[in-house]
């Protein structure tokens, strides 16, 4: 029987066989094909007792397949090993008849796009994305304790406080993907996946819209979404969806977890009676009349969770002053009204208060200890403090071996360590063999790596002053020969080591006042280039070429401000440095181990991004690492300077 996609399908159509989600998620207008899965177009990775062999596919030579997960109209999931973490992940591909779509490649990349911005624990982690000559491929988390879907259809209803806490904490991940842009737009049963202890993680964002594109691929009246969990405004139109949308399909979840069947006729008297009035409000048909924010709906339903909880506390604090043992819930010593509010730890995921001792959260389940820990570890490892952020992982691990946040972090910790490693051997040869500009550079490189690693700034200072010698000897036999390109880039690189250098200042004044370098060889790296010739020049007059510099640096500041440069002003100079600026930490930010697939402005901070002068703006126009495109301008200036993915910097009027 063939259906109108955007119709709802007759009850009397359904079996009482019928799975919890409904038959097929529309995208575009369209059903899932023939041979999709029953329930989702594409599913999120969960674990399958009946799993069929992946019939030797094997993507990268790092991931060993151990079997499919689930296929549909789009693409495949397998469980595969990743041989050099040695942990199990989810291996979401294309199929190779998709290959040529572009709006299913696009609905692949959106997904990866969506969940890579977004980092809360109740949300499926994605690791990387592999665009190989065969296809393409999502490295995700892997959640080994099926969906909630097949818990629904094997155990019927879900118990009314488990539901409500789980209720809550989806509530939560929405809520900071709503703040982060993202809609999800397909919030049902079959993409909510359960971990071993039962907590709910959110995946399968094919359909997600972030809310900041405007060039949505949305198609006019077209139903985004899965029929009984779509919210009314998206039976017309997906650009209809936004957070109220999301608030219905989290309802109509919980009702199908609450009543054990999808919500085709939604009859709330099945509810619970603590849990109806949320998930009827949840349930409006007019969007102004549900939870204005998801925010909104997981306080409701943790107030439905302190109705449930039971009379009498399952702890007891202990009064630092008198010794007497209190409940608790309670803040003030009942003998001797001793303040104990500070006895308690809040929960570092969701905010709530625990009684001292506590090792998991009694409304998260987050392990308190392990999370506090990893915190340390996360800010020791920002600070370039490895050996701290490597015990305190260490620590994280005796405590919860399985951890793969404290696996990940010692397996970067590890690579950043044997690459400065190798970066420093590599300047020792270099020093052998009599090549200090290529010692300079391997040290420098393996100081960006590892900034605390001892010994290597001390190597650096210990060579400058011999490279400044040689660079400002090598500028003045390049300017002599009238090669200013090459003799900028070399009085450059000496001003780098020694900013103070004043042969460098007055040469540097010299060069310009014949050459205006091009934005390229205005920042080219005078280290990694080799002049073959050493010709000595005679000792510089200091004092005239002081005077000289002095007026030569007033006509050009003048001609900045008359003539505006090269179609510039001083205010455009302040925004091309900026952006020089940023290249540096995107380059910086390519050495990190992975690199990040999107990249922010916090991002490139972290690696060394000043802070840009009053009245510069900078933005990143394509946040993808591999084609990052960043602008910068001033207000007050008269171009705009883009940064390309070659790390090419060009420039246009505004």
């Amino acid at each position: 029987m063939k259906l109108d996609p955007i119709l709802f399908m007759p009850e009397a159509a359904m079996s009482t066989k019928d799975s919890i989600d409904d038959l097929m998620t529309m995208v575009e207008g369209r059903g899932a094909p023939a041979d999709s899965h029953p329930s989702d177009d594409a599913p999120t990775a969960y674990a399958d007792p009946a799993m069929r062999p992946a019939g030797g596919e094997d993507p990268k030579a790092r991931f060993k397949i151990v079997g499919e997960l689930g296929h549909g109209g789009m693409g495949v999931v397998y469980k595969a090993r990743d041989s050099k973490l040695g942990r199990i992940v989810a291996l979401k591909s294309l199929k190779p008849e998709n290959l040529e779509n572009r709006r299913i490649i696009d609905r692949f990349w959106r997904e990866a796009k969506a969940i890579a911005s977004l980092n809360h624990f109740n949300i499926i982690q994605i690791y990387n994305v592999l665009d190989l000559e065969d296809g393409l491929w999502i490295e995700m988390e892997f959640v080994p304790g099926g969906s909630l879907k097949d818990r629904i259809e094997k155990e019927g209803p879900v118990p009314e406080e488990a539901l409500i806490e789980m209720g809550a904490q989806l509530a939560d991940a929405l809520h900071h993907a709503h703040e982060n842009g993202i809609c999800h737009r397909d919030v049902k049963p079959g993409n909510i996946l359960l971990t071993e202890r039962g907590t709910p993680k959110l995946g399968d964002f094919g359909l997600a819209q972030d809310r900041s594109d405007e060039a949505d691929m949305t198609v006019p009246g077209t139903l985004m979404g899965t029929i009984f969990f779509a919210a009314p405004e998206q039976l017309t139109s997906g650009r209809n969806a936004d957070a109220r949308s999301d608030v219905y399909g989290l309802g109509a979840t919980l009702y199908a977890a609450a009543v054990g069947e999808a919500p085709r006729t939604i009859r709330l008297e099945k509810v619970p009676d603590r849990l109806r009035p949320v998930i009827g409000k949840c349930l409006e048909e007019h969007p102004d009349r549900r939870y204005a924010t998801a925010a909104d709906l997981a306080r409701a339903l943790k107030g439905c969770l302190s109705k449930t909880a039971p009379t009498g506390a399952r702890h007891s604090v202990t009064c630092p002053r008198c010794g007497t043992s209190n409940p608790q819930d309670v803040r003030f010593c009942k003998r001797c009204g001793e303040g104990l509010a500070a006895l308690f730890e809040k929960c570092p995921k969701c905010g709530s208060e625990n009684a001292p001792d506590t090792v998991f959260c009694g409304r998260c389940g987050t392990n308190i200890p392990v999370m506090r820990i990893l915190k340390k570890a996360q800010e020791a490892f920002a600070g370039s403090q490895f050996p701290k952020a490597a015990r305190l992982w260490k620590e994280a691990l005796s405590l919860d071996p399985e951890n793969d946040h404290a696996r990940s972090g010692l397996a970067r910790i590890a690579r950043i360590e044997e690459d400065a490693a190798s970066l420093v051997k590599k300047a020792e040869l270099a020093l052998a063999a009599d090549n200090k500009e290529a010692a300079y550079a391997a040290f420098r490189e393996a100081l960006s790596l590892d900034p605390r690693r001892a010994g290597i700034r001390e190597r650096m200072e210990a060579l400058a002053p011999e490279l400044v010698t040689l660079r400002m000897r090598r500028a003045r036999t390049a300017f002599a020969l009238k090669k200013y390109e090459r003799a900028h880039e070399l009085v450059t690189g000496a001003l780098e080591m020694d900013p103070d250098n004043t042969d460098a200042a007055v040469l540097s004044a010299e060069i310009q006042k014949v050459y205006k370098p091009s934005s390229q060889s205005r920042v080219a790296a005078a280290a990694s280039a080799v002049v073959s010739m050493d010709l000595s020049a005679r000792p510089a007059n200091k004092k005239l070429y002081m005077t000289i510099a002095v007026g030569v640096l007033g006509l050009l500041l003048a001609s900045l401000v008359i003539f505006g440069g090269n179609g510039g002003n001083e205010y455009d100079r302040l925004a091309e440095m900026t952006l020089v600026n940023a290249r540096g930490a995107v380059r910086n930010l390519g050495k990190t181990i992975p690199p990040p697939l999107y990249v922010d402005l916090s991002d490139l901070k972290s690696r060394g991004l000043a802070p840009p002068r009053e009245g510069v703006e900078i933005r990143i126009v394509n946040p993808k690492f591999s084609s990052i495109v960043i602008e910068a301008s001033h207000v007050q200036g008269r171009l705009i300077y883009s940064l390309d993915p070659q790390g090419l910097i060009t420039s246009r009027r505004k």
